[in-house]
């Protein structure tokens, strides 16, 4: 009876933990129809519009609606925390949506999906844009803090020219996706044998803002 009862423990808790378990999320990356890869030419933010505001924000929600526009697209809401210029600042109450390529099933390579809670920074918003307008979508850094200094990385930006840019050494630091963060599609690269694609360079806020608006 005591070995039963031990089995039937046993087999209870085996299966609570597989319970627990989450399902692989990324299913696919895009394939660009220009370079039919996953991969393609990173963008110089020398050529990247500079019609709308550099910002920080933080993603607040996320929308279960999909669209599609060539591309999936996701759709994020976010605040603007800091706008980074010398003119109206944007409402930091105000709740605002924003496109994004790619869904957590279909993602696009070298650009994770936006984690709810965490912040960003974000080129070219548009100015005063009114709230029931969605942003369309841009180039987004992630942000860290090293050693006591806050840090971005740029995610589908080459920035290999700029002056500002600061090589990465550490080996994790460097790596696009972390352990912790993004298990799945790290679960995903691997079954797939995908290179963890890495960030190269970081810089300072303010020392990148200076040099991309040619100050």
């Amino acid at each position: 009876m005591k070995k039963l009862l031990c089995y039937l423990l046993v087999c209870s808790f085996i299966f609570l933990i597989g319970c627990g378990k989450t399902e692989t999320v990324l299913q696919e990356f895009i394939v660009f129809e220009d370079t039919g890869s996953i991969s393609r030419t990173l963008a110089k933010p020398q050529n990247v519009l500079r019609d709308g505001i550099t910002a920080r924000v933080k993603i607040v929600g996320k929308s279960d609606e999909e669209q599609t526009h060539g591309y999936p697209y996701s759709l994020y809401y976010i605040q603007i925390i800091d706008d980074y210029h010398n003119g109206e600042k944007s409402d930091a109450k105000a709740v605002y949506s924003i496109l994004f390529v790619g869904t957590p099933s279909q993602q696009m390579y070298r650009q994770p999906p936006l984690e709810i809670g965490r912040e960003y920074i974000i080129l070219n918003l548009m100015a005063n844009n009114p709230v029931e307008r969605t942003f369309e979508a841009s180039y987004w850094f992630d942000i860290a803090e090293v050693d006591g200094e806050e840090y971005i990385y740029p995610y589908f930006l080459d920035c290999s020219d700029f002056e500002t840019k600061i090589a990465i050494t550490d080996k994790t630091e460097n790596q696009i996706y972390k352990k912790g963060r993004h298990d799945d599609i790290l679960t995903y690269l691997k079954k797939e044998r995908v290179e963890n694609p890495t960030f190269d360079y970081k810089f300072k806020i303010s020392d990148f803002l200076a040099e991309f608006r040619g100050e």
